[in-house]
């Protein structure tokens, strides 16, 4: 995700959590003092500044929902 905006802007993906594994081309899970810690975590909404990017990996599991992974309902036309 790049904000390339000017305003701070928060993105939700719709169903299921994310984990932030990098922001703006830094992996988090690099720490010189302990390389086997992971620095990546969680979010359900991603917060970004202007001109920050953000590495996050999301699997859709939100089957059986209701909702397509854009958040359209099932029976939208958008989605047949």
């Amino acid at each position: 995700m790049v904000n390339a905006g000017r305003d701070l802007h928060p993105f939700h993906q719709h169903g299921n959590h994310a984990q932030v594994i990098a922001r703006d081309a830094r992996v988090l899970d690099l720490d010189t003092t302990n390389p086997v810690i992971d620095l990546a975590y969680e979010v359900f909404t991603f917060q970004s500044v202007p001109g920050q990017t953000t590495d996050g990996i999301f699997t859709w599991t939100g089957e059986g929902i209701g909702w397509d992974i854009y958040g359209h309902p099932t029976d939208d036309p958008a989605t047949l």
